[in-house]
């Protein structure tokens, strides 16, 4: 029994001695940037965070970076607001971040670096990291840091555009004096010198970009003719030909009278009025005794009126369709009716109409893509043109299309502000910048409904939590869609087999003089035993 004690007595105390030892677990911190592709002249906010270290006592972290490329600007510490006495120092370009006098647990953020990037530094990509340094119950903590890459590369701002040759021009960075080529843009042109039948013409195009000019000959129109049988050049070079028609054997007639029809244009020959034969009869219709038309119909002929829709260029109406086709009798008749002016469909026979133009504005239209012009009678657009871009933006002056004056570009220091008004269809909403003058939104987002209000007609009516759009519906409940978590941790936390517990003060030195005495006791126990074990008596017993 008491070696049992003994050895029990032992293992407390290793127990109690490793417990410290195991309490001081490895922690990580990480460093993120605000920006890791840079120009001279731009600064980035370095942020260093740590897991969870409990029992902090005091800690630092020397950033390392190359001094020739970045600078020191300013930073702070996230742990000035527990009680730590924090900062970030910067002693000849070494720049530090500390914290001291404390024993709590830290988590997250610790700091917040802000650098530079140098003037006359080297484009290029560098590395940014940090030699860490944490204390956690009176010992060191072994702890890992990662390293953020940075690209330092020139924001280009191109000057005027220079020609080159006959197929492309370039321009140069104004900073660095990077040289980019491209192909002329050329505008639809100018005709210099208009073609007619027999000349060929010359049209001159502009490029865009650089204003160099190119020609490109149009070819003669050559002579247009309506048929055969027409006299008259259509082009109006005032050419006039002879020209024979080619009359039918056979009359054409209608209710007027009859004729015969040239088979090529429809040209009138020898007209003349139905002669009209015997009256109409039960048995007979009235025809005409040259051309056999049907002046009248048998006199028991009803008019069945037809359905479909008989037209001509200005009118439609309803004509009989008694099995004898030679009835003319109609109803109906009315001229055709259109929306507008620019309408080609009438709304009441479907007659298409080929001769509607648009009545276009002078005044452009236009949005990010390209511009054109609204029809002033129906509204409809006029084909979109792509923007041809002006000078670039600066700071204050924004870029404008020369040809619709729409900017195309913000300045370079426009901030967008999205204010409170939402934009929305059927499935998601979103924001435009507050600036007239600017196309920029926010990306679409999915519907938030909330859980909807009771309606008479059964249904429900929900409304989306963010941008007030309602939708009703009968029985079904809208799909919320899945948002994803804001923010992502950048290192996960080190797994641990049993959750820390609270020591609500409790020193882990006096857990340690604990186990070193109860290690001791063990010890000089284990040495009494020995020595009673080898005293027996002659009759096997212990001595006294």
């Amino acid at each position: 029994m008491k070696k049992i004690s003994i050895f029990l007595i032992l293992m407390l105390a290793v127990v109690m001695l490793a417990v410290p030892v195991l309490a001081a677990q490895p922690a990580a911190m990480t460093v993120n940037a605000s920006d890791k592709t840079l120009d001279r002249g731009d600064t980035v906010v370095i942020t260093v965070s740590t897991t969870k270290v409990d029992e902090c006592v005091s800690g630092g972290f020397m950033l390392t970076f190359d001094k020739n490329v970045f600078e020191f600007v300013s930073g702070e510490s996230a742990l000035s607001a527990q009680g730590y006495m924090a900062g970030v120092s910067n002693a000849a370009g070494n720049v530090a971040g500390y914290f001291m006098n404390g024993n709590k647990t830290v988590e997250g953020e610790i700091f917040k670096i802000t650098l530079r990037v140098k003037d006359t530094a080297a484009y290029g990509s560098y590395t940014v990291s940090g030699v860490p340094n944490l204390k956690a119950g009176g010992a060191a903590v072994e702890c890992t840091v990662n390293e953020v890459t940075f690209t330092v590369a020139c924001r280009h701002t191109f000057g005027a555009f220079e020609f080159v040759n006959d197929s492309t021009h370039k321009h140069t960075c104004t900073k660095c004096g990077h040289e980019e080529q491209g192909s002329h843009v050329w505008d639809n042109g100018t005709i210099t010198q208009k073609p007619d039948c027999e000349k060929p013409g010359e049209l001159e195009k502009t490029c865009s970009d650089c204003k160099a000019k190119t020609t490109e000959p149009l070819q003669a129109t050559g002579h247009a003719w309506d048929n055969a049988c027409d006299t008259d050049c259509n082009n109006g070079c005032g050419l006039t030909r002879t020209t024979e028609h080619t009359y039918e054997t056979a009359f054409s007639s209608d209710a007027t009278g009859h004729w015969y029809a040239c088979s090529i244009c429809g040209d009138k020959k020898d007209f003349a009025v139905h002669t009209p034969g015997p009256e109409a009869t039960t048995t007979s219709a009235q025809l005409c005794l040259d051309c056999s038309f049907e002046i009248a119909p048998k006199l028991t002929h009803l008019h069945q009126m037809s359905t479909e829709w008989i037209t001509d260029d200005t009118y439609h109406w309803h004509r009989c369709q008694w099995s004898n086709p030679s009835c003319h009798y109609t109803e109906d008749k009315a001229e055709h009716d259109y929306d507008n002016d620019c309408d080609v469909d009438c709304n009441t026979c479907g007659y298409v109409r080929l001769d509607a133009p648009h009545n276009y504005s002078q005044e452009w239209m236009g949005n990010a893509e390209g511009h054109w012009f609204v029809c002033l009678d129906c509204f409809g657009q006029s084909e979109v043109e792509k923007h041809v871009p002006g000078p670039a933006a600066t700071e204050t002056e924004p870029q404008r299309c020369t040809e619709c004056n729409i900017v195309i570009a913000m300045p370079l220091n426009h901030v967008h502000e999205f204010g409170s008004l939402w934009y929305f269809d059927e499935n998601s909403h979103w924001q435009c910048c507050s600036d007239m003058l600017c196309f920029e939104t926010t990306d679409p987002e999915p519907h938030t409904w909330d859980e909807g209000l009771d309606m008479a007609s059964g249904g429900k009516q929900y409304s989306c939590t963010t941008c007030g759009k309602q939708m009703e519906t009968q029985g079904t409940t809208p799909t919320q869609p899945s948002v994803p978590p804001t923010t992502q941790p950048t290192t996960a936390p080190a797994q641990q087999d049993e959750p820390v517990q609270e020591q609500n003060g409790f020193s882990w030195e006096w857990i340690a003089i604990a186990a070193i005495i109860l290690l001791a006791i063990g010890f000089i126990l284990l040495i009494i035993e020995f020595i009673r074990s080898h005293s027996r008596n002659s009759h096997g017993r212990f001595s006294k």
